[in-house]
């Protein structure tokens, strides 16, 4: 991780306090609306496009300020991000950026709102209602994709960040409705991934939020809630998907995701899939979340064989799908944890003793609208 990332994890820490800004300019933008071609950046007149190729041009690692507002990307996605930057916004209720549609043939990398390949921190906006799909999404692949944002070869810092209501409708070899990190890092806090879509057959997906092949991934004081996975896939997730990725979930909620795979998938979750990574759970709930249809592995959680997984103070409750475990896999109980294999509220919950052994079995869950 290079050095913006590395200044921004405090930021992160802090999340609210004022972001320190890194050495390079900081430009701030005037205007919510999006000329395309953007005009030059200048400090009475400038877009959010027109930031983002000024930050482009500059090799230091820029500030772009947000101020409150919704900010439309009526010409579609933002230029590709290929130098270090802190995207700074009002608050996640204040700052918007939606109405991004990324299309095309084939490509290696698109999102609908912003992709980088460089360091990425974002504090304090709304990502909402963008889209990534293809020219046919059908037989056009997207190597990596996502609704929002994505991001390969750099690090990604959220804090006070939402991702809501985002599609990844093109088919994809790794993607996710909200957002994707591949072959990077991921830093995100008081978060959150909500109502998120993906729906085209992909090979690694999940609804909210993956992070594939990465160095890490930390998520802490988060909620991942409500987002969908309807595809063909190998593995698959309506919330989150740890892919070749060791990954740490702090205080954070996974509910009400879901995912419903169509024929042909191997391996789904409904809540978390840790797939071949070291998973860490800790004072986490993962409830009420559901999987169904061919290769449902788990309602709630989902452990694949080659990693360590560990719980502690968690509740992983609640969770549905066709008769299937709440909970697959091996998970090493750190103490004070509950497991709930069945949905009925009066239903007593167990208290776990180590290891856990994610066998208990969900009761079929009528499907949500």
């Amino acid at each position: 991780m290079r050095k913006l990332a590395g200044v921004l994890l405090v930021v992160t820490a802090l999340c609210g306090a004022a972001a320190a800004a890194a050495p390079g300019t900081t430009l701030t933008v005037t205007r919510t609306d999006d000329p395309d071609p953007a005009p030059v950046c200048t400090p009475a007149d400038c877009s959010l496009r027109a930031a983002i190729v000024a930050a482009n041009a500059d090799a230091a690692e820029d500030v772009v300020v947000l101020p409150a507002g919704t900010y439309t990307l009526a010409a579609g996605p933002l230029p590709d991000l290929t130098s270090d930057l802190l995207l700074r916004g009002a608050g996640s209720s204040r700052t918007t950026v939606t109405g991004g549609l990324a299309t095309g043939p084939a490509t290696g990398l698109r999102a609908g709102a912003l992709v980088a390949t460089s360091d990425l921190a974002i504090q304090g906006v709304t990502f909402r209602g963008n889209r990534a799909t293809s020219t046919d999404p059908a037989t056009d692949t997207i190597t990596s994709g996502a609704g929002a944002i994505a991001v390969s070869g750099g690090s990604l810092v959220l804090a006070d960040v939402v991702v809501s209501g985002n599609e990844l409708a093109g088919r994809s070899v790794t993607g996710a409705g909200g957002v994707l990190v591949t072959s990077s890092t991921l830093s995100m806090r008081a978060s959150s991934v909500t109502g998120n879509v993906a729906s085209a057959q992909s090979v690694t997906v999940a609804g909210g939020l993956t992070v594939n092949a990465s160095a890490s991934a930390r998520i802490e004081s988060s909620l991942i809630a409500d987002n969908r996975m309807t595809a063909t896939t190998v593995v698959g997730a309506g919330g989150i998907v740890s892919n070749v990725t060791p990954a740490t979930i702090v205080n954070t909620t996974v509910s009400g995701n879901r995912a419903d795979a169509a024929a042909g998938s191997i391996a789904i979750a409904g809540g978390v899939f840790s797939n071949v990574s070291d998973l860490t759970l800790r004072q986490a709930t993962i409830a009420d979340n559901d999987a169904t249809g061919p290769g449902a592995s788990a309602a709630n959680v989902q452990a694949n064989a080659g990693g360590t997984r560990t719980i502690g103070g968690s509740i992983v409750a609640a969770g549905a799908g066709a008769v299937l475990p709440s909970c697959s896999g091996t998970l090493t109980s750190l103490g004070g944890n509950v497991e709930n294999g069945r949905r009925a509220a009066s239903q007593v919950p167990a208290i776990s003793r180590p290891p856990i052994r994610c066998s208990r079995r969900s009761r079929t869950a009528a499907a949500r609208p």
